[in-house]
This record gives C-alpha cells, structure tokens and sequence, in this order.
C-alpha cells in the first residue's frame, strides 16, 4: 500500500521536536559497536544548502576552478574524467543505493523505513531522517483514531503489521501469533481485542522501544551501504577507469610519434 503527503504531515504535525530529540537520544547505548555506528548516521544535515545548489557549486567552483588551473590539457582531462563521476556519485549516488537498499530491506523485514509518496499514478521513494523514522514508530497518545489508526498508518506505508508488533516483545509476539498475516485483517482482530491492543500500545508508548530500534538499524544498514558502495567507486573504479584512459591515449601518442619518425 502507499502512504501520501497528507498522512506522514498529519501524523508527524502531533509531534515536538523536543521529543523528537529525546527520543533520539535514548534509543540507543554508547557502548555497543553497533550502536555507535547507528549513532555516527545519525548525523544529519544542516544548514540550507539543497542538494542542487551543491551539485551547482560542486561543478561550478570545486571542478571549474581545478579545469582553470590545469598545467596542461593532461592534467584538465584527468581532472573531468576523476572529478565529474565522483561528484555525481556522491550527490546522487549515495541517496539512490540507499534507497535501493533501503527498499530491499522493507520486503525482506516488513518495516518502513522511506516514506512512500504517490503522484499521478505513480510512487516516489523518499529516504527520511532519524527522528521521522522514530516518530513513526512510537505511538503518541494525542493521535487520533487511538492504535487502530497508529497501525493503520504502518500499513499504508507498506510495513507489516504483524511482523511490526512482534519486535516489540516476546509477550507481544506471543499474542499477535495466531492474528492474520493481512494488515487489514490484523487490524480487525486487533480492535476487537481489547488486552493486545493495550498491549501494543504500551510498547509502542515506550521512548526507544524495540520496534524503532530495530527501524533505525535497517536505516543504518542502508546508509552504511550507500556510503559503503560510494567509497569502493570513487576510492578504487574512478581512478581506475582514469588510468586505463589515461595508459590508452599515452599508448596512442607513442604510436602516433613512431609514426611520425618512420
């Protein structure tokens, strides 16, 4: 199922931002590897400056200057063959294999961890922020619709209910084991059980509980292969292509001045 604007706005317009760094904050300990990585991602972006006005003054300042200041026509070659790719990598690379993975993810866990916008027919994928990430996933009493339309939300936004509440706990697990793999009809049995239900929305009450840890780490894995996958590009398969370009055309002068003395 698809998510809209309106519904991610709504839902997300009933939180604080003080509570959205709360929870930031207490979803995870220092001390675990793994969190600490989850941690370092968690970094996110300041200031105004849009990705096209980066991608502008990564082009226009960064390479321009570089072409400018070029000793020879080797040098400015080398420098759009290595600088362009890694510029386009990094702006645009690292949002689409986070995405990719991000969306592999989604089908292999049943959380949503992107936000899902349609248009005309068709759905955008959008990568979003921690604190989004951790509103999505704790239940805030002001809502209205109670659990009911919290869990309606998962579900439009293509998660799995079912596979959702039982990474709250082991108790909940336990109950919700025999309740329908179908969002729709989970939460049809949901509303009519009144001790799950409130035992749902216990857990999802709790500041940092499970189910939106475990949202964030898939977030992580995701960037982690992003940012995995552009380091490998830029760091080994540009300067690679680079020196077969650059080998090729010097094998190809050589030639061209034998020519010449023959």
């Amino acid at each position: 199922m698809k998510i809209s604007n309106n519904i991610t706005t709504s839902y997300n317009s009933n939180i604080s931002n003080n509570r959205n760094n709360t929870n930031a904050q207490q979803t995870f300990g220092a001390k675990n590897p793994a969190n600490r990585i989850n941690q370092f991602f968690k970094l996110e972006k300041s200031g105004p400056m849009t990705r096209k006005l980066f991608i502008a003054n990564a082009f226009t300042f960064l390479l321009g200057s570089r072409i400018v200041t070029s000793r020879d026509k080797d040098e400015r070659r080398e420098t759009i063959i290595r600088d362009i790719p890694t510029i386009v990598i990094s702006v645009a690379g690292v949002p689409a294999l986070e995405k990719a993975t991000a969306k592999i993810l989604e089908k292999k866990t049943g959380f949503a961890i992107t936000e899902k916008i349609a248009s005309n027919g068709k759905t955008a994928m959008n990568n979003v922020n921690y604190p989004t990430i951790n509103n999505w996933y704790k239940y805030d009493e002001n809502l209205k619709g109670g659990i009911e339309a919290f869990t309606q939300r998962l579900s439009d936004m293509g998660g799995n209910v079912k596979k959702i509440c039982s990474s709250l706990s082991d108790n909940v697990k336990n109950q919700v084991k025999d309740f329908s793999a179908n969002n729709a009809e989970f939460i049809k049995q949901l509303k009519g059980n009144k001790e799950v239900s409130e035992s749902i929305t216990k857990a999802f009450a709790q500041a940092g509980n499970k189910a939106a840890k475990k949202a964030e780490l898939l977030k992580t894995g995701s960037k982690v292969a992003g940012f995995g996958t552009t380091l490998l590009l830029v760091g080994l398969v540009v300067p690679k292509i680079n020196m077969l370009i650059t080998n090729a055309i010097h094998k190809n002068d050589a030639k061209n001045q034998e020519t010449k003395k023959a």
